[in-house]
């Protein structure tokens, strides 16, 4: 069907035309306006200069005439004046600003047409005195203006309205030959474009190369025979589609002939149905079909695993050319055990599994698979191997594998009917079984209650020795903490099990030295509580031999030498505080170093570990030293053991002494118990555990802040 051909008014170039000169025809309109303003204005100029001339022609008969007040002479020379093109009015006025004689049109409040030019008259005695007589004041018209520059403003009309019609026409025919004719080309030939049965086409705009119609010609074109191109592909694809829809078709009726039997032969022969309709073949078609059976099947095969089932058919063509595969065949079929289906050999290699049927010569051999077994095969003598294509070899080895599915669905299912057998044969005897294993049971469970009821009371004699302990274990720690003149002493403590081998104690030693001790041993449980005992005595029997830390803690180490166990230790801190002098003095024996801090300056003061562990080495008195320093008020003490600085986080990384400190740093503004249980659920958070891996104990010392009332 050919379109219609486009009328000019409706053509794309008409309308790019009107919207072009549209434009166009508003700025003519409005540069010719400008243009007869500014011709207006500069004829009204030249109107005005000659306004002035009037003073050179009549200026000096008017001074005389008014010197001598001669009015019929001022009257004669005003109408001469009015005479001229450019003059429609004048007047005279005296030096009194009294009008003296007017002709024509002069000027009014109320007429706003008029324009003029006003000279003096000034006249000039014999002796050439000058004196100044009145004015004179000479007037034209917009009408004058008009008269003149109206045939000029015809013409720049005229010149406008005549560019713009031949513009108009010359854009309208080139549009129309340029654009309109190569559109209407092109629609006519996509119009005329079959989408069901596409041909090659070829337009020709005739226009020049490298523009747009070039550009829309060429991909035209192009177009047309991709078109046609993918409308042979189109056709190629459906003869394929409707070949494998034929197959697909076989192959779910030859699924559904093997996977509705659980017999092997029928699964087999519905097989070879399906292979002998969707593989092409000669004229004379033998197969072979191999499956395995177990040695029960074959009573001449007692000792052989497994034995395989041969059958030998030939198949005769009918006059159409279809093989089929009729009963009368399988009655002629040959049958015999085999200990291994034919091409075995080549069957068992690796690449065979991985790439399905294979082809021997003419023969198609058809191995089943599953699972790396090779449960049986179809050889199928007779395949033309010109029109073997890949597509064909897709198909058999799909359907290969739902035969090896159905044969071995058929093989469990024998399995399963052997073992409901046996199961059966053993159900004879299972009664008499049942009671005696029942007999056997109970007498177990006899004796499994009597031991539960043992471990039992052991375990509630254990729980309650432990309760025990840990009564005990709570005398070694201060029942209450003493109260330290201008000091304020906290202390949190927490085992990892019912009882500790951590152990700490404030207390007063004198009227102003108090005593701070922290010790951990190692290990925890049972056997770290019993140590922290012998620890925590040995400490008060040092303690009374000196004040002094450095010797407490060289003769807690000599004694606790001879009797820790072996690989057995303690790690100890000792500090006296004196009051008066606000003097700390200091000594650690292994144990983690101790942390100030100091709010005057935002400081971390670390007190580092000044001896070995307690209990590994006698040592003398050298091995421990002391550490003196001076607090200040606000001065915050920190004493802990390791689990703190030992907490882990997610990534493996330990929460270590500078962690510990900067946090210290911006909690140091807390009270000192807040402070504690602040450091506490830090070192849990960090580590993103309940409780932590050891026991855990902190005791902290504030001094208060004093306000210098001197100042």
């Amino acid at each position: 069907m050919q379109p219609a051909a486009i009328r000019l008014k409706d053509s794309i170039a008409t309308k790019l035309l009107k919207v072009v000169f549209s434009f166009y025809f508003i700025v003519a309109v409005l540069v010719t306006l400008g243009h007869m303003v500014v011709e207006y204005y500069r004829t009204k100029d030249a109107i005005v200069d000659d306004l002035r001339q009037t003073q050179e022609m009549f200026g000096a008969g008017l001074s005389r005439a008014m010197w001598e007040f001669n009015m019929e002479q001022l009257q004669l020379t005003l109408e001469g004046m009015i005479s001229l093109s450019n003059i429609v009015g004048a007047s005279i006025e005296d030096s009194e600003q009294s009008t003296v004689a007017q002709v024509g049109k002069v000027a009014a409040a109320s007429d706003t047409s008029l324009f003029g030019h006003s000279f003096p008259l000034v006249y000039t005695n014999e002796a050439g005195e000058a004196s100044v007589q009145g004015k004179v004041t000479v007037y034209s018209s917009t009408d004058v203006v008009l008269n003149r520059v109206q045939w000029g403003f015809v013409l720049l009309l005229i010149n406008a309205v005549v560019k713009t019609l031949a513009l108009w026409g010359i854009f309208l025919w080139f549009g129309n030959r340029l654009l309109g004719r190569p559109l209407s080309l092109l629609a006519e030939a996509t119009e005329s474009v079959d989408v069901h049965n596409p041909t090659p086409l070829e337009i020709d705009v005739h226009t020049d190369p490298n523009n747009e119609l070039k550009i829309l010609e060429e991909g035209f074109n192009r177009m047309s025979h991709r078109l046609w191109s993918a409308h042979r592909e189109i056709q190629a694809h459906m003869e394929y589609l409707d070949q494998t829809n034929k197959r697909q078709q076989i192959l779910l009726d030859g699924t559904r002939a093997v996977t509705s039997s659980l017999n092997k032969l029928k699964v087999m022969i519905g097989a070879v149905r399906s292979l002998l309709k969707g593989v092409p073949l000669d004229r004379s078609v033998q197969v072979i079909l191999s499956f395995r059976d177990t040695p029960h099947q074959a009573p001449d095969r007692p000792t052989t695993r497994y034995c395989y089932n041969h059958y030998q058919i030939r198949i005769e063509i009918s006059a159409t050319g279809t093989p089929a595969l009729r009963q009368s065949h399988l009655d002629d079929a040959v049958h015999a055990y085999t200990d291994s289906p034919r091409y075995s050999d080549q069957l068992a290699l690796g690449a065979t599994r991985v790439t399905g049927c294979v082809l021997i010569q003419d023969t198609l051999v058809v191995p089943i698979w599953y699972n790396n077994e090779l449960l049986g095969n179809i050889d199928l003598q007779g395949i033309q191997l010109n029109h073997f294509q890949s597509d064909d070899k897709d198909f058999v080895d799909t359907l290969s594998q739902s035969i090896g599915l159905s044969l071995k669905e058929a093989e469990i299912t024998e399995a399963l009917r052997h073992a409901n057998e046996a199961l059966e044969e053993l159900n004879a005897n299972l009664e008499q079984k049942v009671i005696q294993r029942t007999t056997e049971l109970q007498a177990a469970n006899t004796q499994l209650t009597a031991s539960y009821e043992t471990i039992k009371t052991q375990q509630d004699l254990l729980n309650d020795e432990l309760a025990q302990a840990r009564e005990t274990q709570a005398t070694l720690l201060p029942e209450r903490l003493p109260k330290i003149p201008g000091a304020h002493v906290a202390c949190k403590y927490s085992s990892m099990e019912q009882i500790g081998g951590d152990f700490y104690n404030v207390f007063a030693i004198d009227e102003h030295r108090y005593g701070l001790v922290v010790t951990d041993i190692t290990g925890h449980g049972v056997v770290a509580a019993l140590l922290s005992f012998m620890v925590s005595s040995v400490f008060w029997e040092s303690q009374k031999q000196s004040v002094s830390p450095q010797l407490v803690l060289t003769y807690a180490n000599n004694v606790l030498e001879e009797k820790l166990p072996n690989e057995k230790f303690a790690s100890m801190v000792y500090a006296v505080y004196d009051s008066q002098t606000r003097k700390l003095t200091y000594c650690s024996g292994g144990h983690p170093e101790a942390l100030i801090y100091r709010p005057s300056t935002q400081e971390i003061i670390r007190l580092s570990q000044t001896g070995m562990l307690v209990g590994l080495f006698s040592a003398p008195i050298s091995e421990y030293t002391e550490i003196e320093v001076d607090l200040l008020p606000g001065d915050k003490l920190l004493l802990y053991t390791d689990a703190i600085i030992e907490a882990i986080d997610e990534n493996g990384y330990t929460l270590g002494v500078p962690r510990l400190a900067q946090f210290l740093k911006n909690h140091g503004h807390l009270p000192i118990q807040d402070l504690l249980d602040q450091v506490y659920r830090y070192g849990l958070s960090y580590a993103n555990q309940p409780a932590y891996n050891d026991d855990c104990t902190l005791v902290g010392l504030e001094l208060e802040l004093q306000l210098d009332l001197e100042g």
